[in-house]
């Protein structure tokens, strides 16, 4: 029989011709040889075999991944056939039978079939599982809730590679304490065989698994300053770490500084957007959006900061749309689920956006967001009693601090009655961190509601001296006209208005002062007709993406 050789064929997958490979292994095994195969014929079963991995290779390479599945399924079976002929040759076989299996494995992987992928990892042998399929194992086990399967397959992986450090980190995050951890990495008895800063990026990690965010950064912070200088992956947990302590400003300055130590490096970028969409920093953001379009526009960051972009520019459509390919992109990114249960509430799709709350809080129950976005959405349907339930079970998880007294507050805030509960803890949540601009505006909101205008005036006051936002200059104003105090409500509008020109509450602000009460030292209707800053539109990232907009 004449046919193409084993090595042949290789040789086009080595030098990435997988066209020709594709047809070639067709043609090959449609030779009647193949086709009409004797069951003693060893020799034409293992050559047979060989091309049928190799064409799934092809097809595979070339996207086609049903059609290489049912190669490589059909390739298993052969194998099966072949390993009950004895023979002398068998070891001359190139692909064993975990190798395939690992393919399918990619084949479901890319077919989005995660169960079969699961399944088709599990039926290799335990003695047979290398570190990467332990690997794998692990976060498909994961992503299902599996959590004790999950850990023992890390495990694994740790005692066959001990610096794996995805491992490591993955099972800080399922609960396993520092020290087990450490010493898997660390193997044991040779405590010389690990550096001392990768021990401490351990021990910082650990501290982040358990929500211990400014212990981390103590911890961090030298190990950046000292041993891994401008490194973005540690700064980037540096920027994490302050987020999830709250730290806003220090996260946005400390994403912003791995936008300068490396451009390209794109993991916490979604973070960075949310941080920016929450001041309204249009121009900044579309920057962003381009920067991560050039880099690599098929990312979940990618996704989400157009998304963040669109929702900014008041083009709600386009930001769900940007949010789905987020989240399809990755079902278990957190920030992509935030985003468009956050989006779905704003399209009050209230009972879909709890799902996906729910669900962020499912993979990171210490991420303060999703049971702040869960209280919004019983908020806005009246159900204060589940909000409430929701911000004791954040305090509980989470810890005493600002944000999570401000949540409880925030409910309370809701109701007459419980109004002085909802002071108490907005103070408190003051005095433990001063500048936390959530709480002094519910407060003000509070103290307006009740009338106390010139003690409403003293906190915003006090806030402005520490940070100026357009929502409390807003508040000033609502204050100052409420007290009588036209001229110096104008004011408060227009430096509102300055910081954030589609702040609706501001223009609202201003349109309800008689504007014959004014001194006329102030213009009113330059203020109100003042072009808006940033009013760029999406055409540039349109025509970087190529992506086809919804309307």
């Amino acid at each position: 029989m004449q046919t193409v050789s084993v090595d042949q064929l290789s040789k086009l997958y080595e030098n990435g011709l997988y066209g020709s490979l594709k047809l070639l292994a067709s043609f090959q095994l449609s030779l009647s040889a193949f086709t009409i195969l004797k069951d003693d014929d060893f020799q034409t079963a293992a050559l047979k075999y060989q091309i049928l991995v190799l064409y799934g290779d092809s097809l595979y390479k070339e996207g086609d991944y049903k059609m290489a599945e049912l190669q490589y399924c059909d390739a298993l079976k052969l194998r099966k056939s072949l390993d009950r002929i004895k023979s002398q040759q068998r070891q001359s076989i190139l692909y064993s039978e975990v190798d395939v299996k690992y393919k399918i494995y990619e084949c479901y992987i890319q077919l989005k079939d995660f169960k079969q992928a699961m399944s088709t990892l599990e039926s290799i042998d335990q003695k047979q599982r290398t570190s990467l399929i332990n690997m794998m194992l692990a976060r498909l086990y994961q992503k299902h809730g599996m959590e004790r399967s999950a850990i023992t397959c890390y495990k694994d992986v740790l005692r066959l590679e001990p610096l794996a450090l995805e491992a490591a980190t993955a099972l800080l995050d399922l609960g396993t304490p520092m020290q087990e951890v450490q010493n898997l990495v660390c193997k044991i008895g040779t405590p010389s065989f690990t550096p001392e800063w990768l021990i401490q990026y351990i021990k910082g990690y650990a501290l982040v698994s358990l929500n211990k965010n400014l212990k981390a950064l103590q911890v961090f912070k030298p190990l950046e300053n000292q041993t891994l200088k401008n490194n973005p992956f540690l700064i980037a947990q540096i920027a994490e770490s302050y987020f999830k302590a709250g730290d806003i400003e220090n996260a946005k300055l400390t994403y912003e500084r791995i936008r300068l130590v490396n451009k390209y490096y794109i993991k916490g970028m979604d973070i960075y957007a949310q941080l920016l969409a929450d001041d309204n920093q249009k121009a900044d953001l579309q920057m962003l959006s381009q920067d991560l379009l050039e880099i690599n526009d098929q990312s979940v960051e990618c996704w989400v900061t157009l998304a963040y972009y669109s929702f900014c520019s008041a083009q709600k459509a386009r930001a769900v749309y940007f949010a789905q390919k987020a989240h399809v992109t990755d079902v278990t990114n957190i920030q992509a689920l935030l985003l468009k249960a956050s989006l779905l509430h704003s399209l009050n799709k209230t009972q879909e956006a709890l799902i996906h709350f729910r669900e962020a809080i499912r993979l990171d129950p210490k991420r303060f967001d999703s049971y702040s976005g869960l209280v919004d959405c019983h908020i806005s349907t009246k159900k204060l009693k589940d909000g409430l339930f929701i911000a004791r079970n954040a305090h509980k998880t989470i810890g005493t601090n600002a944000r999570t007294l401000t949540l409880c507050a925030k409910v309370y805030a809701e109701e007459t009655q419980t109004l002085e509960k909802a002071k108490s803890m907005l103070k408190k949540a003051l005095s433990t961190d001063a500048s936390y601009v959530p709480a002094t505006i519910i407060l003000a909101e509070v103290l307006i509601k009740e009338k106390l205008y010139n003690e409403a005036e003293q906190v915003l006051h006090k806030q402005l001296a520490i940070r100026q936002t357009s929502t409390l200059y807003r508040l000033a104003g609502d204050c100052m006209k409420l007290m009588g105090k036209v001229e110096e409500g104008i004011i408060m509008y227009d430096k509102a208005l300055r910081l954030d020109p589609d702040n609706a509450q501001a223009l609202d602000g201003l349109h309800g002062i008689d504007r014959n009460s004014t001194t006329g030292e102030l213009d009113l209707s330059d203020i109100v007709g003042r072009e808006p800053r940033d009013r760029s539109s999406m055409e540039d990232v349109e025509l970087a993406s190529g992506v086809d907009w919804i309307d």
